[in-house]
């Protein structure tokens, strides 16, 4: 595993659900404790937000200025390995719903439903039709009570396309069979269906991803993934760039 100060200076924004699921603690509580200890000895500093099943308080912790200036100092650049680098981009867009997510809209994520220590949600089809998803997420009108079911790939462009046209094609299995039923249990919705938000390296890949892409996946790039919420979505066959948050949500 990467070592904990280098993971928390890759990430942007740090809270404690993330940091359970990267594998660094156990439960919620000692990450708190992890993250109260670095805040005392200011490290970190804390932004309160309000966010989640029913709009309980969730604390979005960043370095303090000093902290950045000396580590500045200290490192030029850090390497990173791709894995390292996917686990990361998957835990910035979760970071970024966060961050961007206001009332009455609230979201929760998988792992927090399971209470398991696992970043990847596995999902298998029929037979050897099987893949893993970076993420599985509900977004929640708590106006309305009505639910949208997301599932998440984070694409570093170092997958073949024939690799990514699979996962496509697999996850056109996963609708057409109603498979995504199976997690109404853990977001207490019984959803009609989902989007895949994909994620990948630039816009030349994009484009061609989309080329092949069912109807359900809504494409952009990591670049524009820090204004998560607004459109910046494609979705194919079509030119104009949507938005997560639809009227029916």
């Amino acid at each position: 595993m990467i070592d904990f100060f280098l993971y928390l200076e890759n990430m942007k924004y740090i809270t404690a659900e993330l940091l359970v699921i990267a594998g660094y603690f156990n439960s919620y509580k000692s990450a708190m404790r992890k993250l109260s200890i670095l805040r005392k000895q200011n490290i970190l500093e804390a932004h309160n937000l309000y966010f989640g099943k029913r709009g309980r308080q969730r604390i979005v912790c960043t370095f303090t200025k000093k902290y950045l200036q000396n580590y500045s100092r200290r490192h030029k650049k850090i390497i990173v390995p791709n894995r390292i680098l996917h686990a990361l981009e998957i835990n910035r867009f979760f970071s970024l719903v966060m961050r961007n997510l206001r009332e009455p809209y609230s979201f929760i994520y998988l792992p927090e439903h399971t209470l398991q220590v696992q970043r990847k949600a596995f999902f298998l089809i029929s037979g050897q039709n099987y893949c893993y998803t970076d993420g599985i997420m509900s977004i929640t009108n708590n106006n309305t009570n009505k639910k949208a079911l997301f599932t998440i790939e984070i694409d570093l462009g170092t997958e073949p396309l024939c690799i990514i046209r699979s996962k496509l094609e697999i996850y056109s299995l996963f609708n057409n069979s109603q498979e995504f039923r199976k997690y109404s249990e853990y977001f207490d919705y019984s959803f009609k269906g989902y989007r895949l938000l994909f994620v990948t390296k630039n816009q030349l890949r994009m484009d061609k991803i989309r080329e092949f892409s069912p109807p359900n996946v809504w494409l952009t790039t990591i670049d524009k993934i820090e204004n998560i919420l607004e459109p910046i979505w494609k979705v194919p066959g079509e030119d104009k760039l949507k938005k997560i948050l639809r009227e029916e949500v």
